[in-house]
C-alpha cells in the first residue's frame, strides 16, 4: 500500500484529533484478530486429519465472546482433545448414535452421555452423543459377594430376608419340612418325632449290620478341618497344624466311646482348591471314636498342610456327609459340625452360600462350631455369621492352645 495511503488510513483509525489511545486500541484489535486467525487455523491444521480418520469431534464454531477469552478457549481447546481425544478407543459410530446423550461438552463418567463435542469417559455404557466419543475403560473383575448380615440369616432367616435352599439332601429336606411342620425348627438337635433317639445299631440299621459301627453316645461330630498351606505357620512354637491336630485328639480323649465321627479335610488332595467326598480314603467316614481316634493318628503323617482355604466346596462336601448321617439316623440324635480354620476363603467361594447352606443344616437339627485360629481375623465376620447361623452364638477366635483345646472339648460333650 502505498505511503500516503497508510498514513490516511491510520489517521482516520486515530479519529478527527488524531488520538494515541484510539491508535493503541485499534492496534491491539488487530493484533488480536491475527491471534485468533492463526488459532483456528492451527486447530484446523490439526484435527482435519483426525477427522478424516473418524477419532474426533468436529469442532464447532465458538460463540462471540471477547477476543483474548475466544484465543484462550481455541488453544485449551486443542490441548484437551490431544491430551484425550486422540487416545481413546471410539464406540462404533452407530452405537454413538443410538446412546448418546444430551450432556453438555464436558467429560462425564459412568452411564452419562455426552453432548455436542463432548467426551465421555466411563465404563462401557457411557453414552455419545452427536459427533461424541467414548473412551471405553476395560470391563471390572466383579466383586466377590459380600458376606451377608449374621443377623439376617440366623436359623431360617431373619425378617426381610429371602432364604434360599443351599442344600441338595432329600433327608435332610425331609428332616425340615418334618421338624417345621411341628415348630421344631432351629436350635439343638433332638427327635423330631419325639420319640426315643436311636443310637448305635439301631441308627445303623438301615445301612445293614456290620458296614458302619456308630459310638455309643447320642452324638455325632463332623469335623471340617482346615489343612491349607497357611496351617504351617507357627503358633506357641509348634505350627498351627500340629497343635490342631494335639488339640482335637485332647478334645475326644474323656468322651470318645460315647462319640461318631467323621473328618473332612480341606483341601484334600494337597494344593488346589479341590475337596473329596467322606467316603474317600484320604478323607475320614463315619465310624467309632476309638476307631477315628486310632485312624486319625496311624494317616497323621500322610497329610501335610498345603494348598488354599477352599471353605464352600469342604461345607459342600459336609452337606453331602450329612445326608448320608441322615440316612444313618444320625440326625435322630444329637448332630454337631466343627470348622477348624485360620483364614478366610481363597477359591472363589460364596459367602451368601456358605452362610445359607450352614443355616439348612440348623433347620434339620444340626449346630456348627466355629473355631477360629491365629490369622482369621480377617474372615471373623463370615465366621460369626455361620456360626449364627449353625445356632451356636459367634465364633470362637483363639489365642492360645489351650482355648482351642477347651474349645475342642466342649464341642464333644
Amino acid at each position: 500500500m502505498p505511503q500516503i495511503a497508510q498514513q490516511k488510513l491510520y489517521s482516520g483509525q486515530m479519529g478527527a484529533r488524531g488520538s494515541p489511545r484510539a491508535a493503541s486500541r485499534y492496534a491491539l484489535q488487530r493484533g488480536v484478530a491475527k491471534t485468533r486467525s492463526v488459532a483456528r487455523r492451527l486447530a484446523l491444521a490439526i484435527t482435519r486429519p483426525l477427522l478424516k480418520w473418524g477419532r474426533l469431534p468436529r469442532l464447532e464454531p465458538l460463540p462471540i465472546v471477547p477476543a483474548t477469552k475466544a484465543a484462550m478457549r481455541n488453544l485449551c481447546f486443542i490441548a484437551a482433545l490431544l491430551m484425550v481425544g486422540c487416545g481413546g478407543v471410539e464406540l462404533p459410530r452407530s452405537e454413538q448414535r443410538a446412546s448418546g446423550g444430551a450432556g453438555g461438552g464436558s467429560g462425564a463418567t459412568g452411564s452419562s452421555g455426552a453432548g455436542s463435542g463432548g467426551i465421555a469417559a466411563g465404563s462401557a455404557l457411557a453414552g455419545a452423543g452427536t459427533g461424541g466419543t467414548s473412551i471405553v475403560t476395560p470391563p471390572s473383575i466383579p466383586p466377590a459377594p459380600p458376606t451377608p448380615d449374621p443377623s439376617e440369616t440366623a436359623g431360617a432367616g431373619g425378617a426381610g430376608y429371602e432364604h434360599t435352599v443351599q442344600t441338595t439332601g432329600a433327608c435332610i429336606l425331609e428332616r425340615i419340612a418334618s421338624r417345621e411342620a411341628e415348630g421344631g425348627a432351629g436350635g439343638q438337635g433332638g427327635d423330631a418325632a419325639g420319640g426315643a433317639p436311636a443310637t448305635g445299631a439301631e441308627a445303623a440299621g438301615g445301612a445293614g449290620s456290620g458296614e458302619i459301627v456308630l459310638g455309643q453316645g447320642d452324638l455325632t461330630l463332623l469335623v471340617v478341618f482346615d489343612k491349607s498351606g497357611s496351617m504351617d505357620g507357627l503358633w506357641d512354637e509348634r505350627t498351627k497344624w500340629q497343635v490342631a491336630n494335639e488339640s482335637l485328639m485332647k478334645g475326644i480323649d474323656e468322651v470318645v466311646d460315647n462319640l461318631t465321627l467323621g473328618a473332612i479335610f480341606f483341601p484334600q488332595p494337597a494344593g488346589g482348591c479341590d475337596v473329596v467326598p467322606l467316603s474317600d480314603p484320604q478323607q475320614i467316614a463315619f465310624r467309632t471314636g476309638r476307631d477315628f481316634r486310632s485312624y486319625w493318628q496311624e494317616t497323621q503323617s500322610q497329610r501335610k498342610p498345603d494348598g488354599s482355604t477352599p471353605l464352600e466346596r469342604s461345607l459342600r462336601q459336609a452337606d453331602l456327609a450329612i445326608e448320608e448321617g441322615c440316612h444313618l439316623g444320625l440326625l435322630d440324635d444329637r448332630f454337631r459340625v466343627v470348622l477348624v480354620t485360620d483364614g478366610e476363603p481363597t477359591c472363589g467361594d460364596n459367602a451368601t452360600a456358605i452362610v445359607e447352606l450352614v443355616a439348612d443344616w440348623n433347620r434339620a437339627g444340626v449346630e456348627t462350631w466355629v473355631m477360629g485360629l491365629p490369622g482369621s481375623d480377617p474372615a471373623k465376620t463370615l465366621l460369626d455369621a455361620i456360626a449364627l447361623a449353625g445356632s451356636t452364638g459367634e465364633s470362637q477366635s483363639l489365642s492360645t492352645p489351650d482355648e482351642l483345646d477347651q474349645g475342642l472339648n466342649a464341642a464333644a460333650r
